[in-house]
């Protein structure tokens, strides 16, 4: 990539994390007991991660894509939450050279971006060139965009641009 300067620069290397529950952060679980022996296990074959077996789900495979729940004939195949720990986000962030963070959080969840931020993000903070908020749309976004501004900028020394 080409700085404004004309020189490369390195591309920013982004962690993506949650704060509270979030869809794009879930791991697919079932009972393996409860799956009829003559089934032909569509959810193995469209496991992209191959994290499906005789057993159930390899969690540390599954990264949430969710392609196995509708191919499973008797829906037993559901999915739940998965929030990593903050020291995990902060042992991650410290031992590698990362330098970008997309937060994911949801509509009216501006406490639960506080009590990451507060956790998180006096430990990493001065490393971080970019930090993204990535949310879906509500009424008054403008609103909850200003909160979470003030609460980046209590612990940021950067100036935040909108």
């Amino acid at each position: 990539r080409v700085g404004h300067d004309g020189h490369w620069t390195k591309p920013l290397i982004m962690v993506s994390v949650n704060d509270d529950e979030d869809p794009h952060f879930r791991k697919a679980y079932f009972d393996p007991q409860k799956c009829p022996k003559d089934c032909p296990r569509p959810c193995e074959l469209s496991c992209p991660a191959n994290a499906i077996h005789h057993l159930g789900v390899i969690e540390p495979k599954c990264y949430g894509c969710g392609r196995c729940i509708p191919v499973c004939p008797l829906n037993l195949i559901e999915t739940k939450s998965f929030t990593q720990p903050h020291d995990h986000v902060i042992q991650l962030m410290m031992e590698q050279d990362i330098d970008a963070m997309e937060i994911h959080t949801r509509p009216n969840g501006t406490m639960a971006f506080g009590r990451f931020w507060q956790s998180v993000g006096n430990h990493v903070r001065k490393q971080l060139k970019l930090i993204a908020v990535s949310f879906q749309d509500m009424d008054d976004l403008g609103s909850e965009l200003q909160i979470m501004r003030n609460i980046l900028a209590m612990a940021t020394d950067q100036d935040l641009e909108q």
